[in-house]
């Protein structure tokens, strides 16, 4: 059995590279969620405004995974303490 193709429903092509594997797509509110090699997130909607950007700076440390909240209402971002 052949895998299932995937629609395309919009590209976006980004003025950076992401960080491998921060990623994350939210179905319900059609939100993906990036990591800029600077450690910055980026939220983009669906059509590829950005809708939010977060700095680093504003984190209590490096971002080493993400996931949304089923609701889509909320992500939650493992960090570590790149100082320790």
């Amino acid at each position: 059995m052949a895998p299932p193709q995937l629609t395309l429903l919009a590209e976006k092509t980004l003025p950076y590279d992401i960080k491998p594997g921060l990623l994350v797509f939210q179905p319900r509110t059609e939100l993906i969620a990036v990591v800029t090699p600077q450690g910055d997130v980026d939220i983009y909607r669906q059509g590829g405004q950005r809708a939010v950007h977060v700095q680093r700076k504003d984190l209590p440390g490096a971002i080493s995974c993400m996931q949304w909240m089923s609701d889509g209402r909320y992500m939650v971002n493992a960090v570590y303490d790149v100082h320790a």
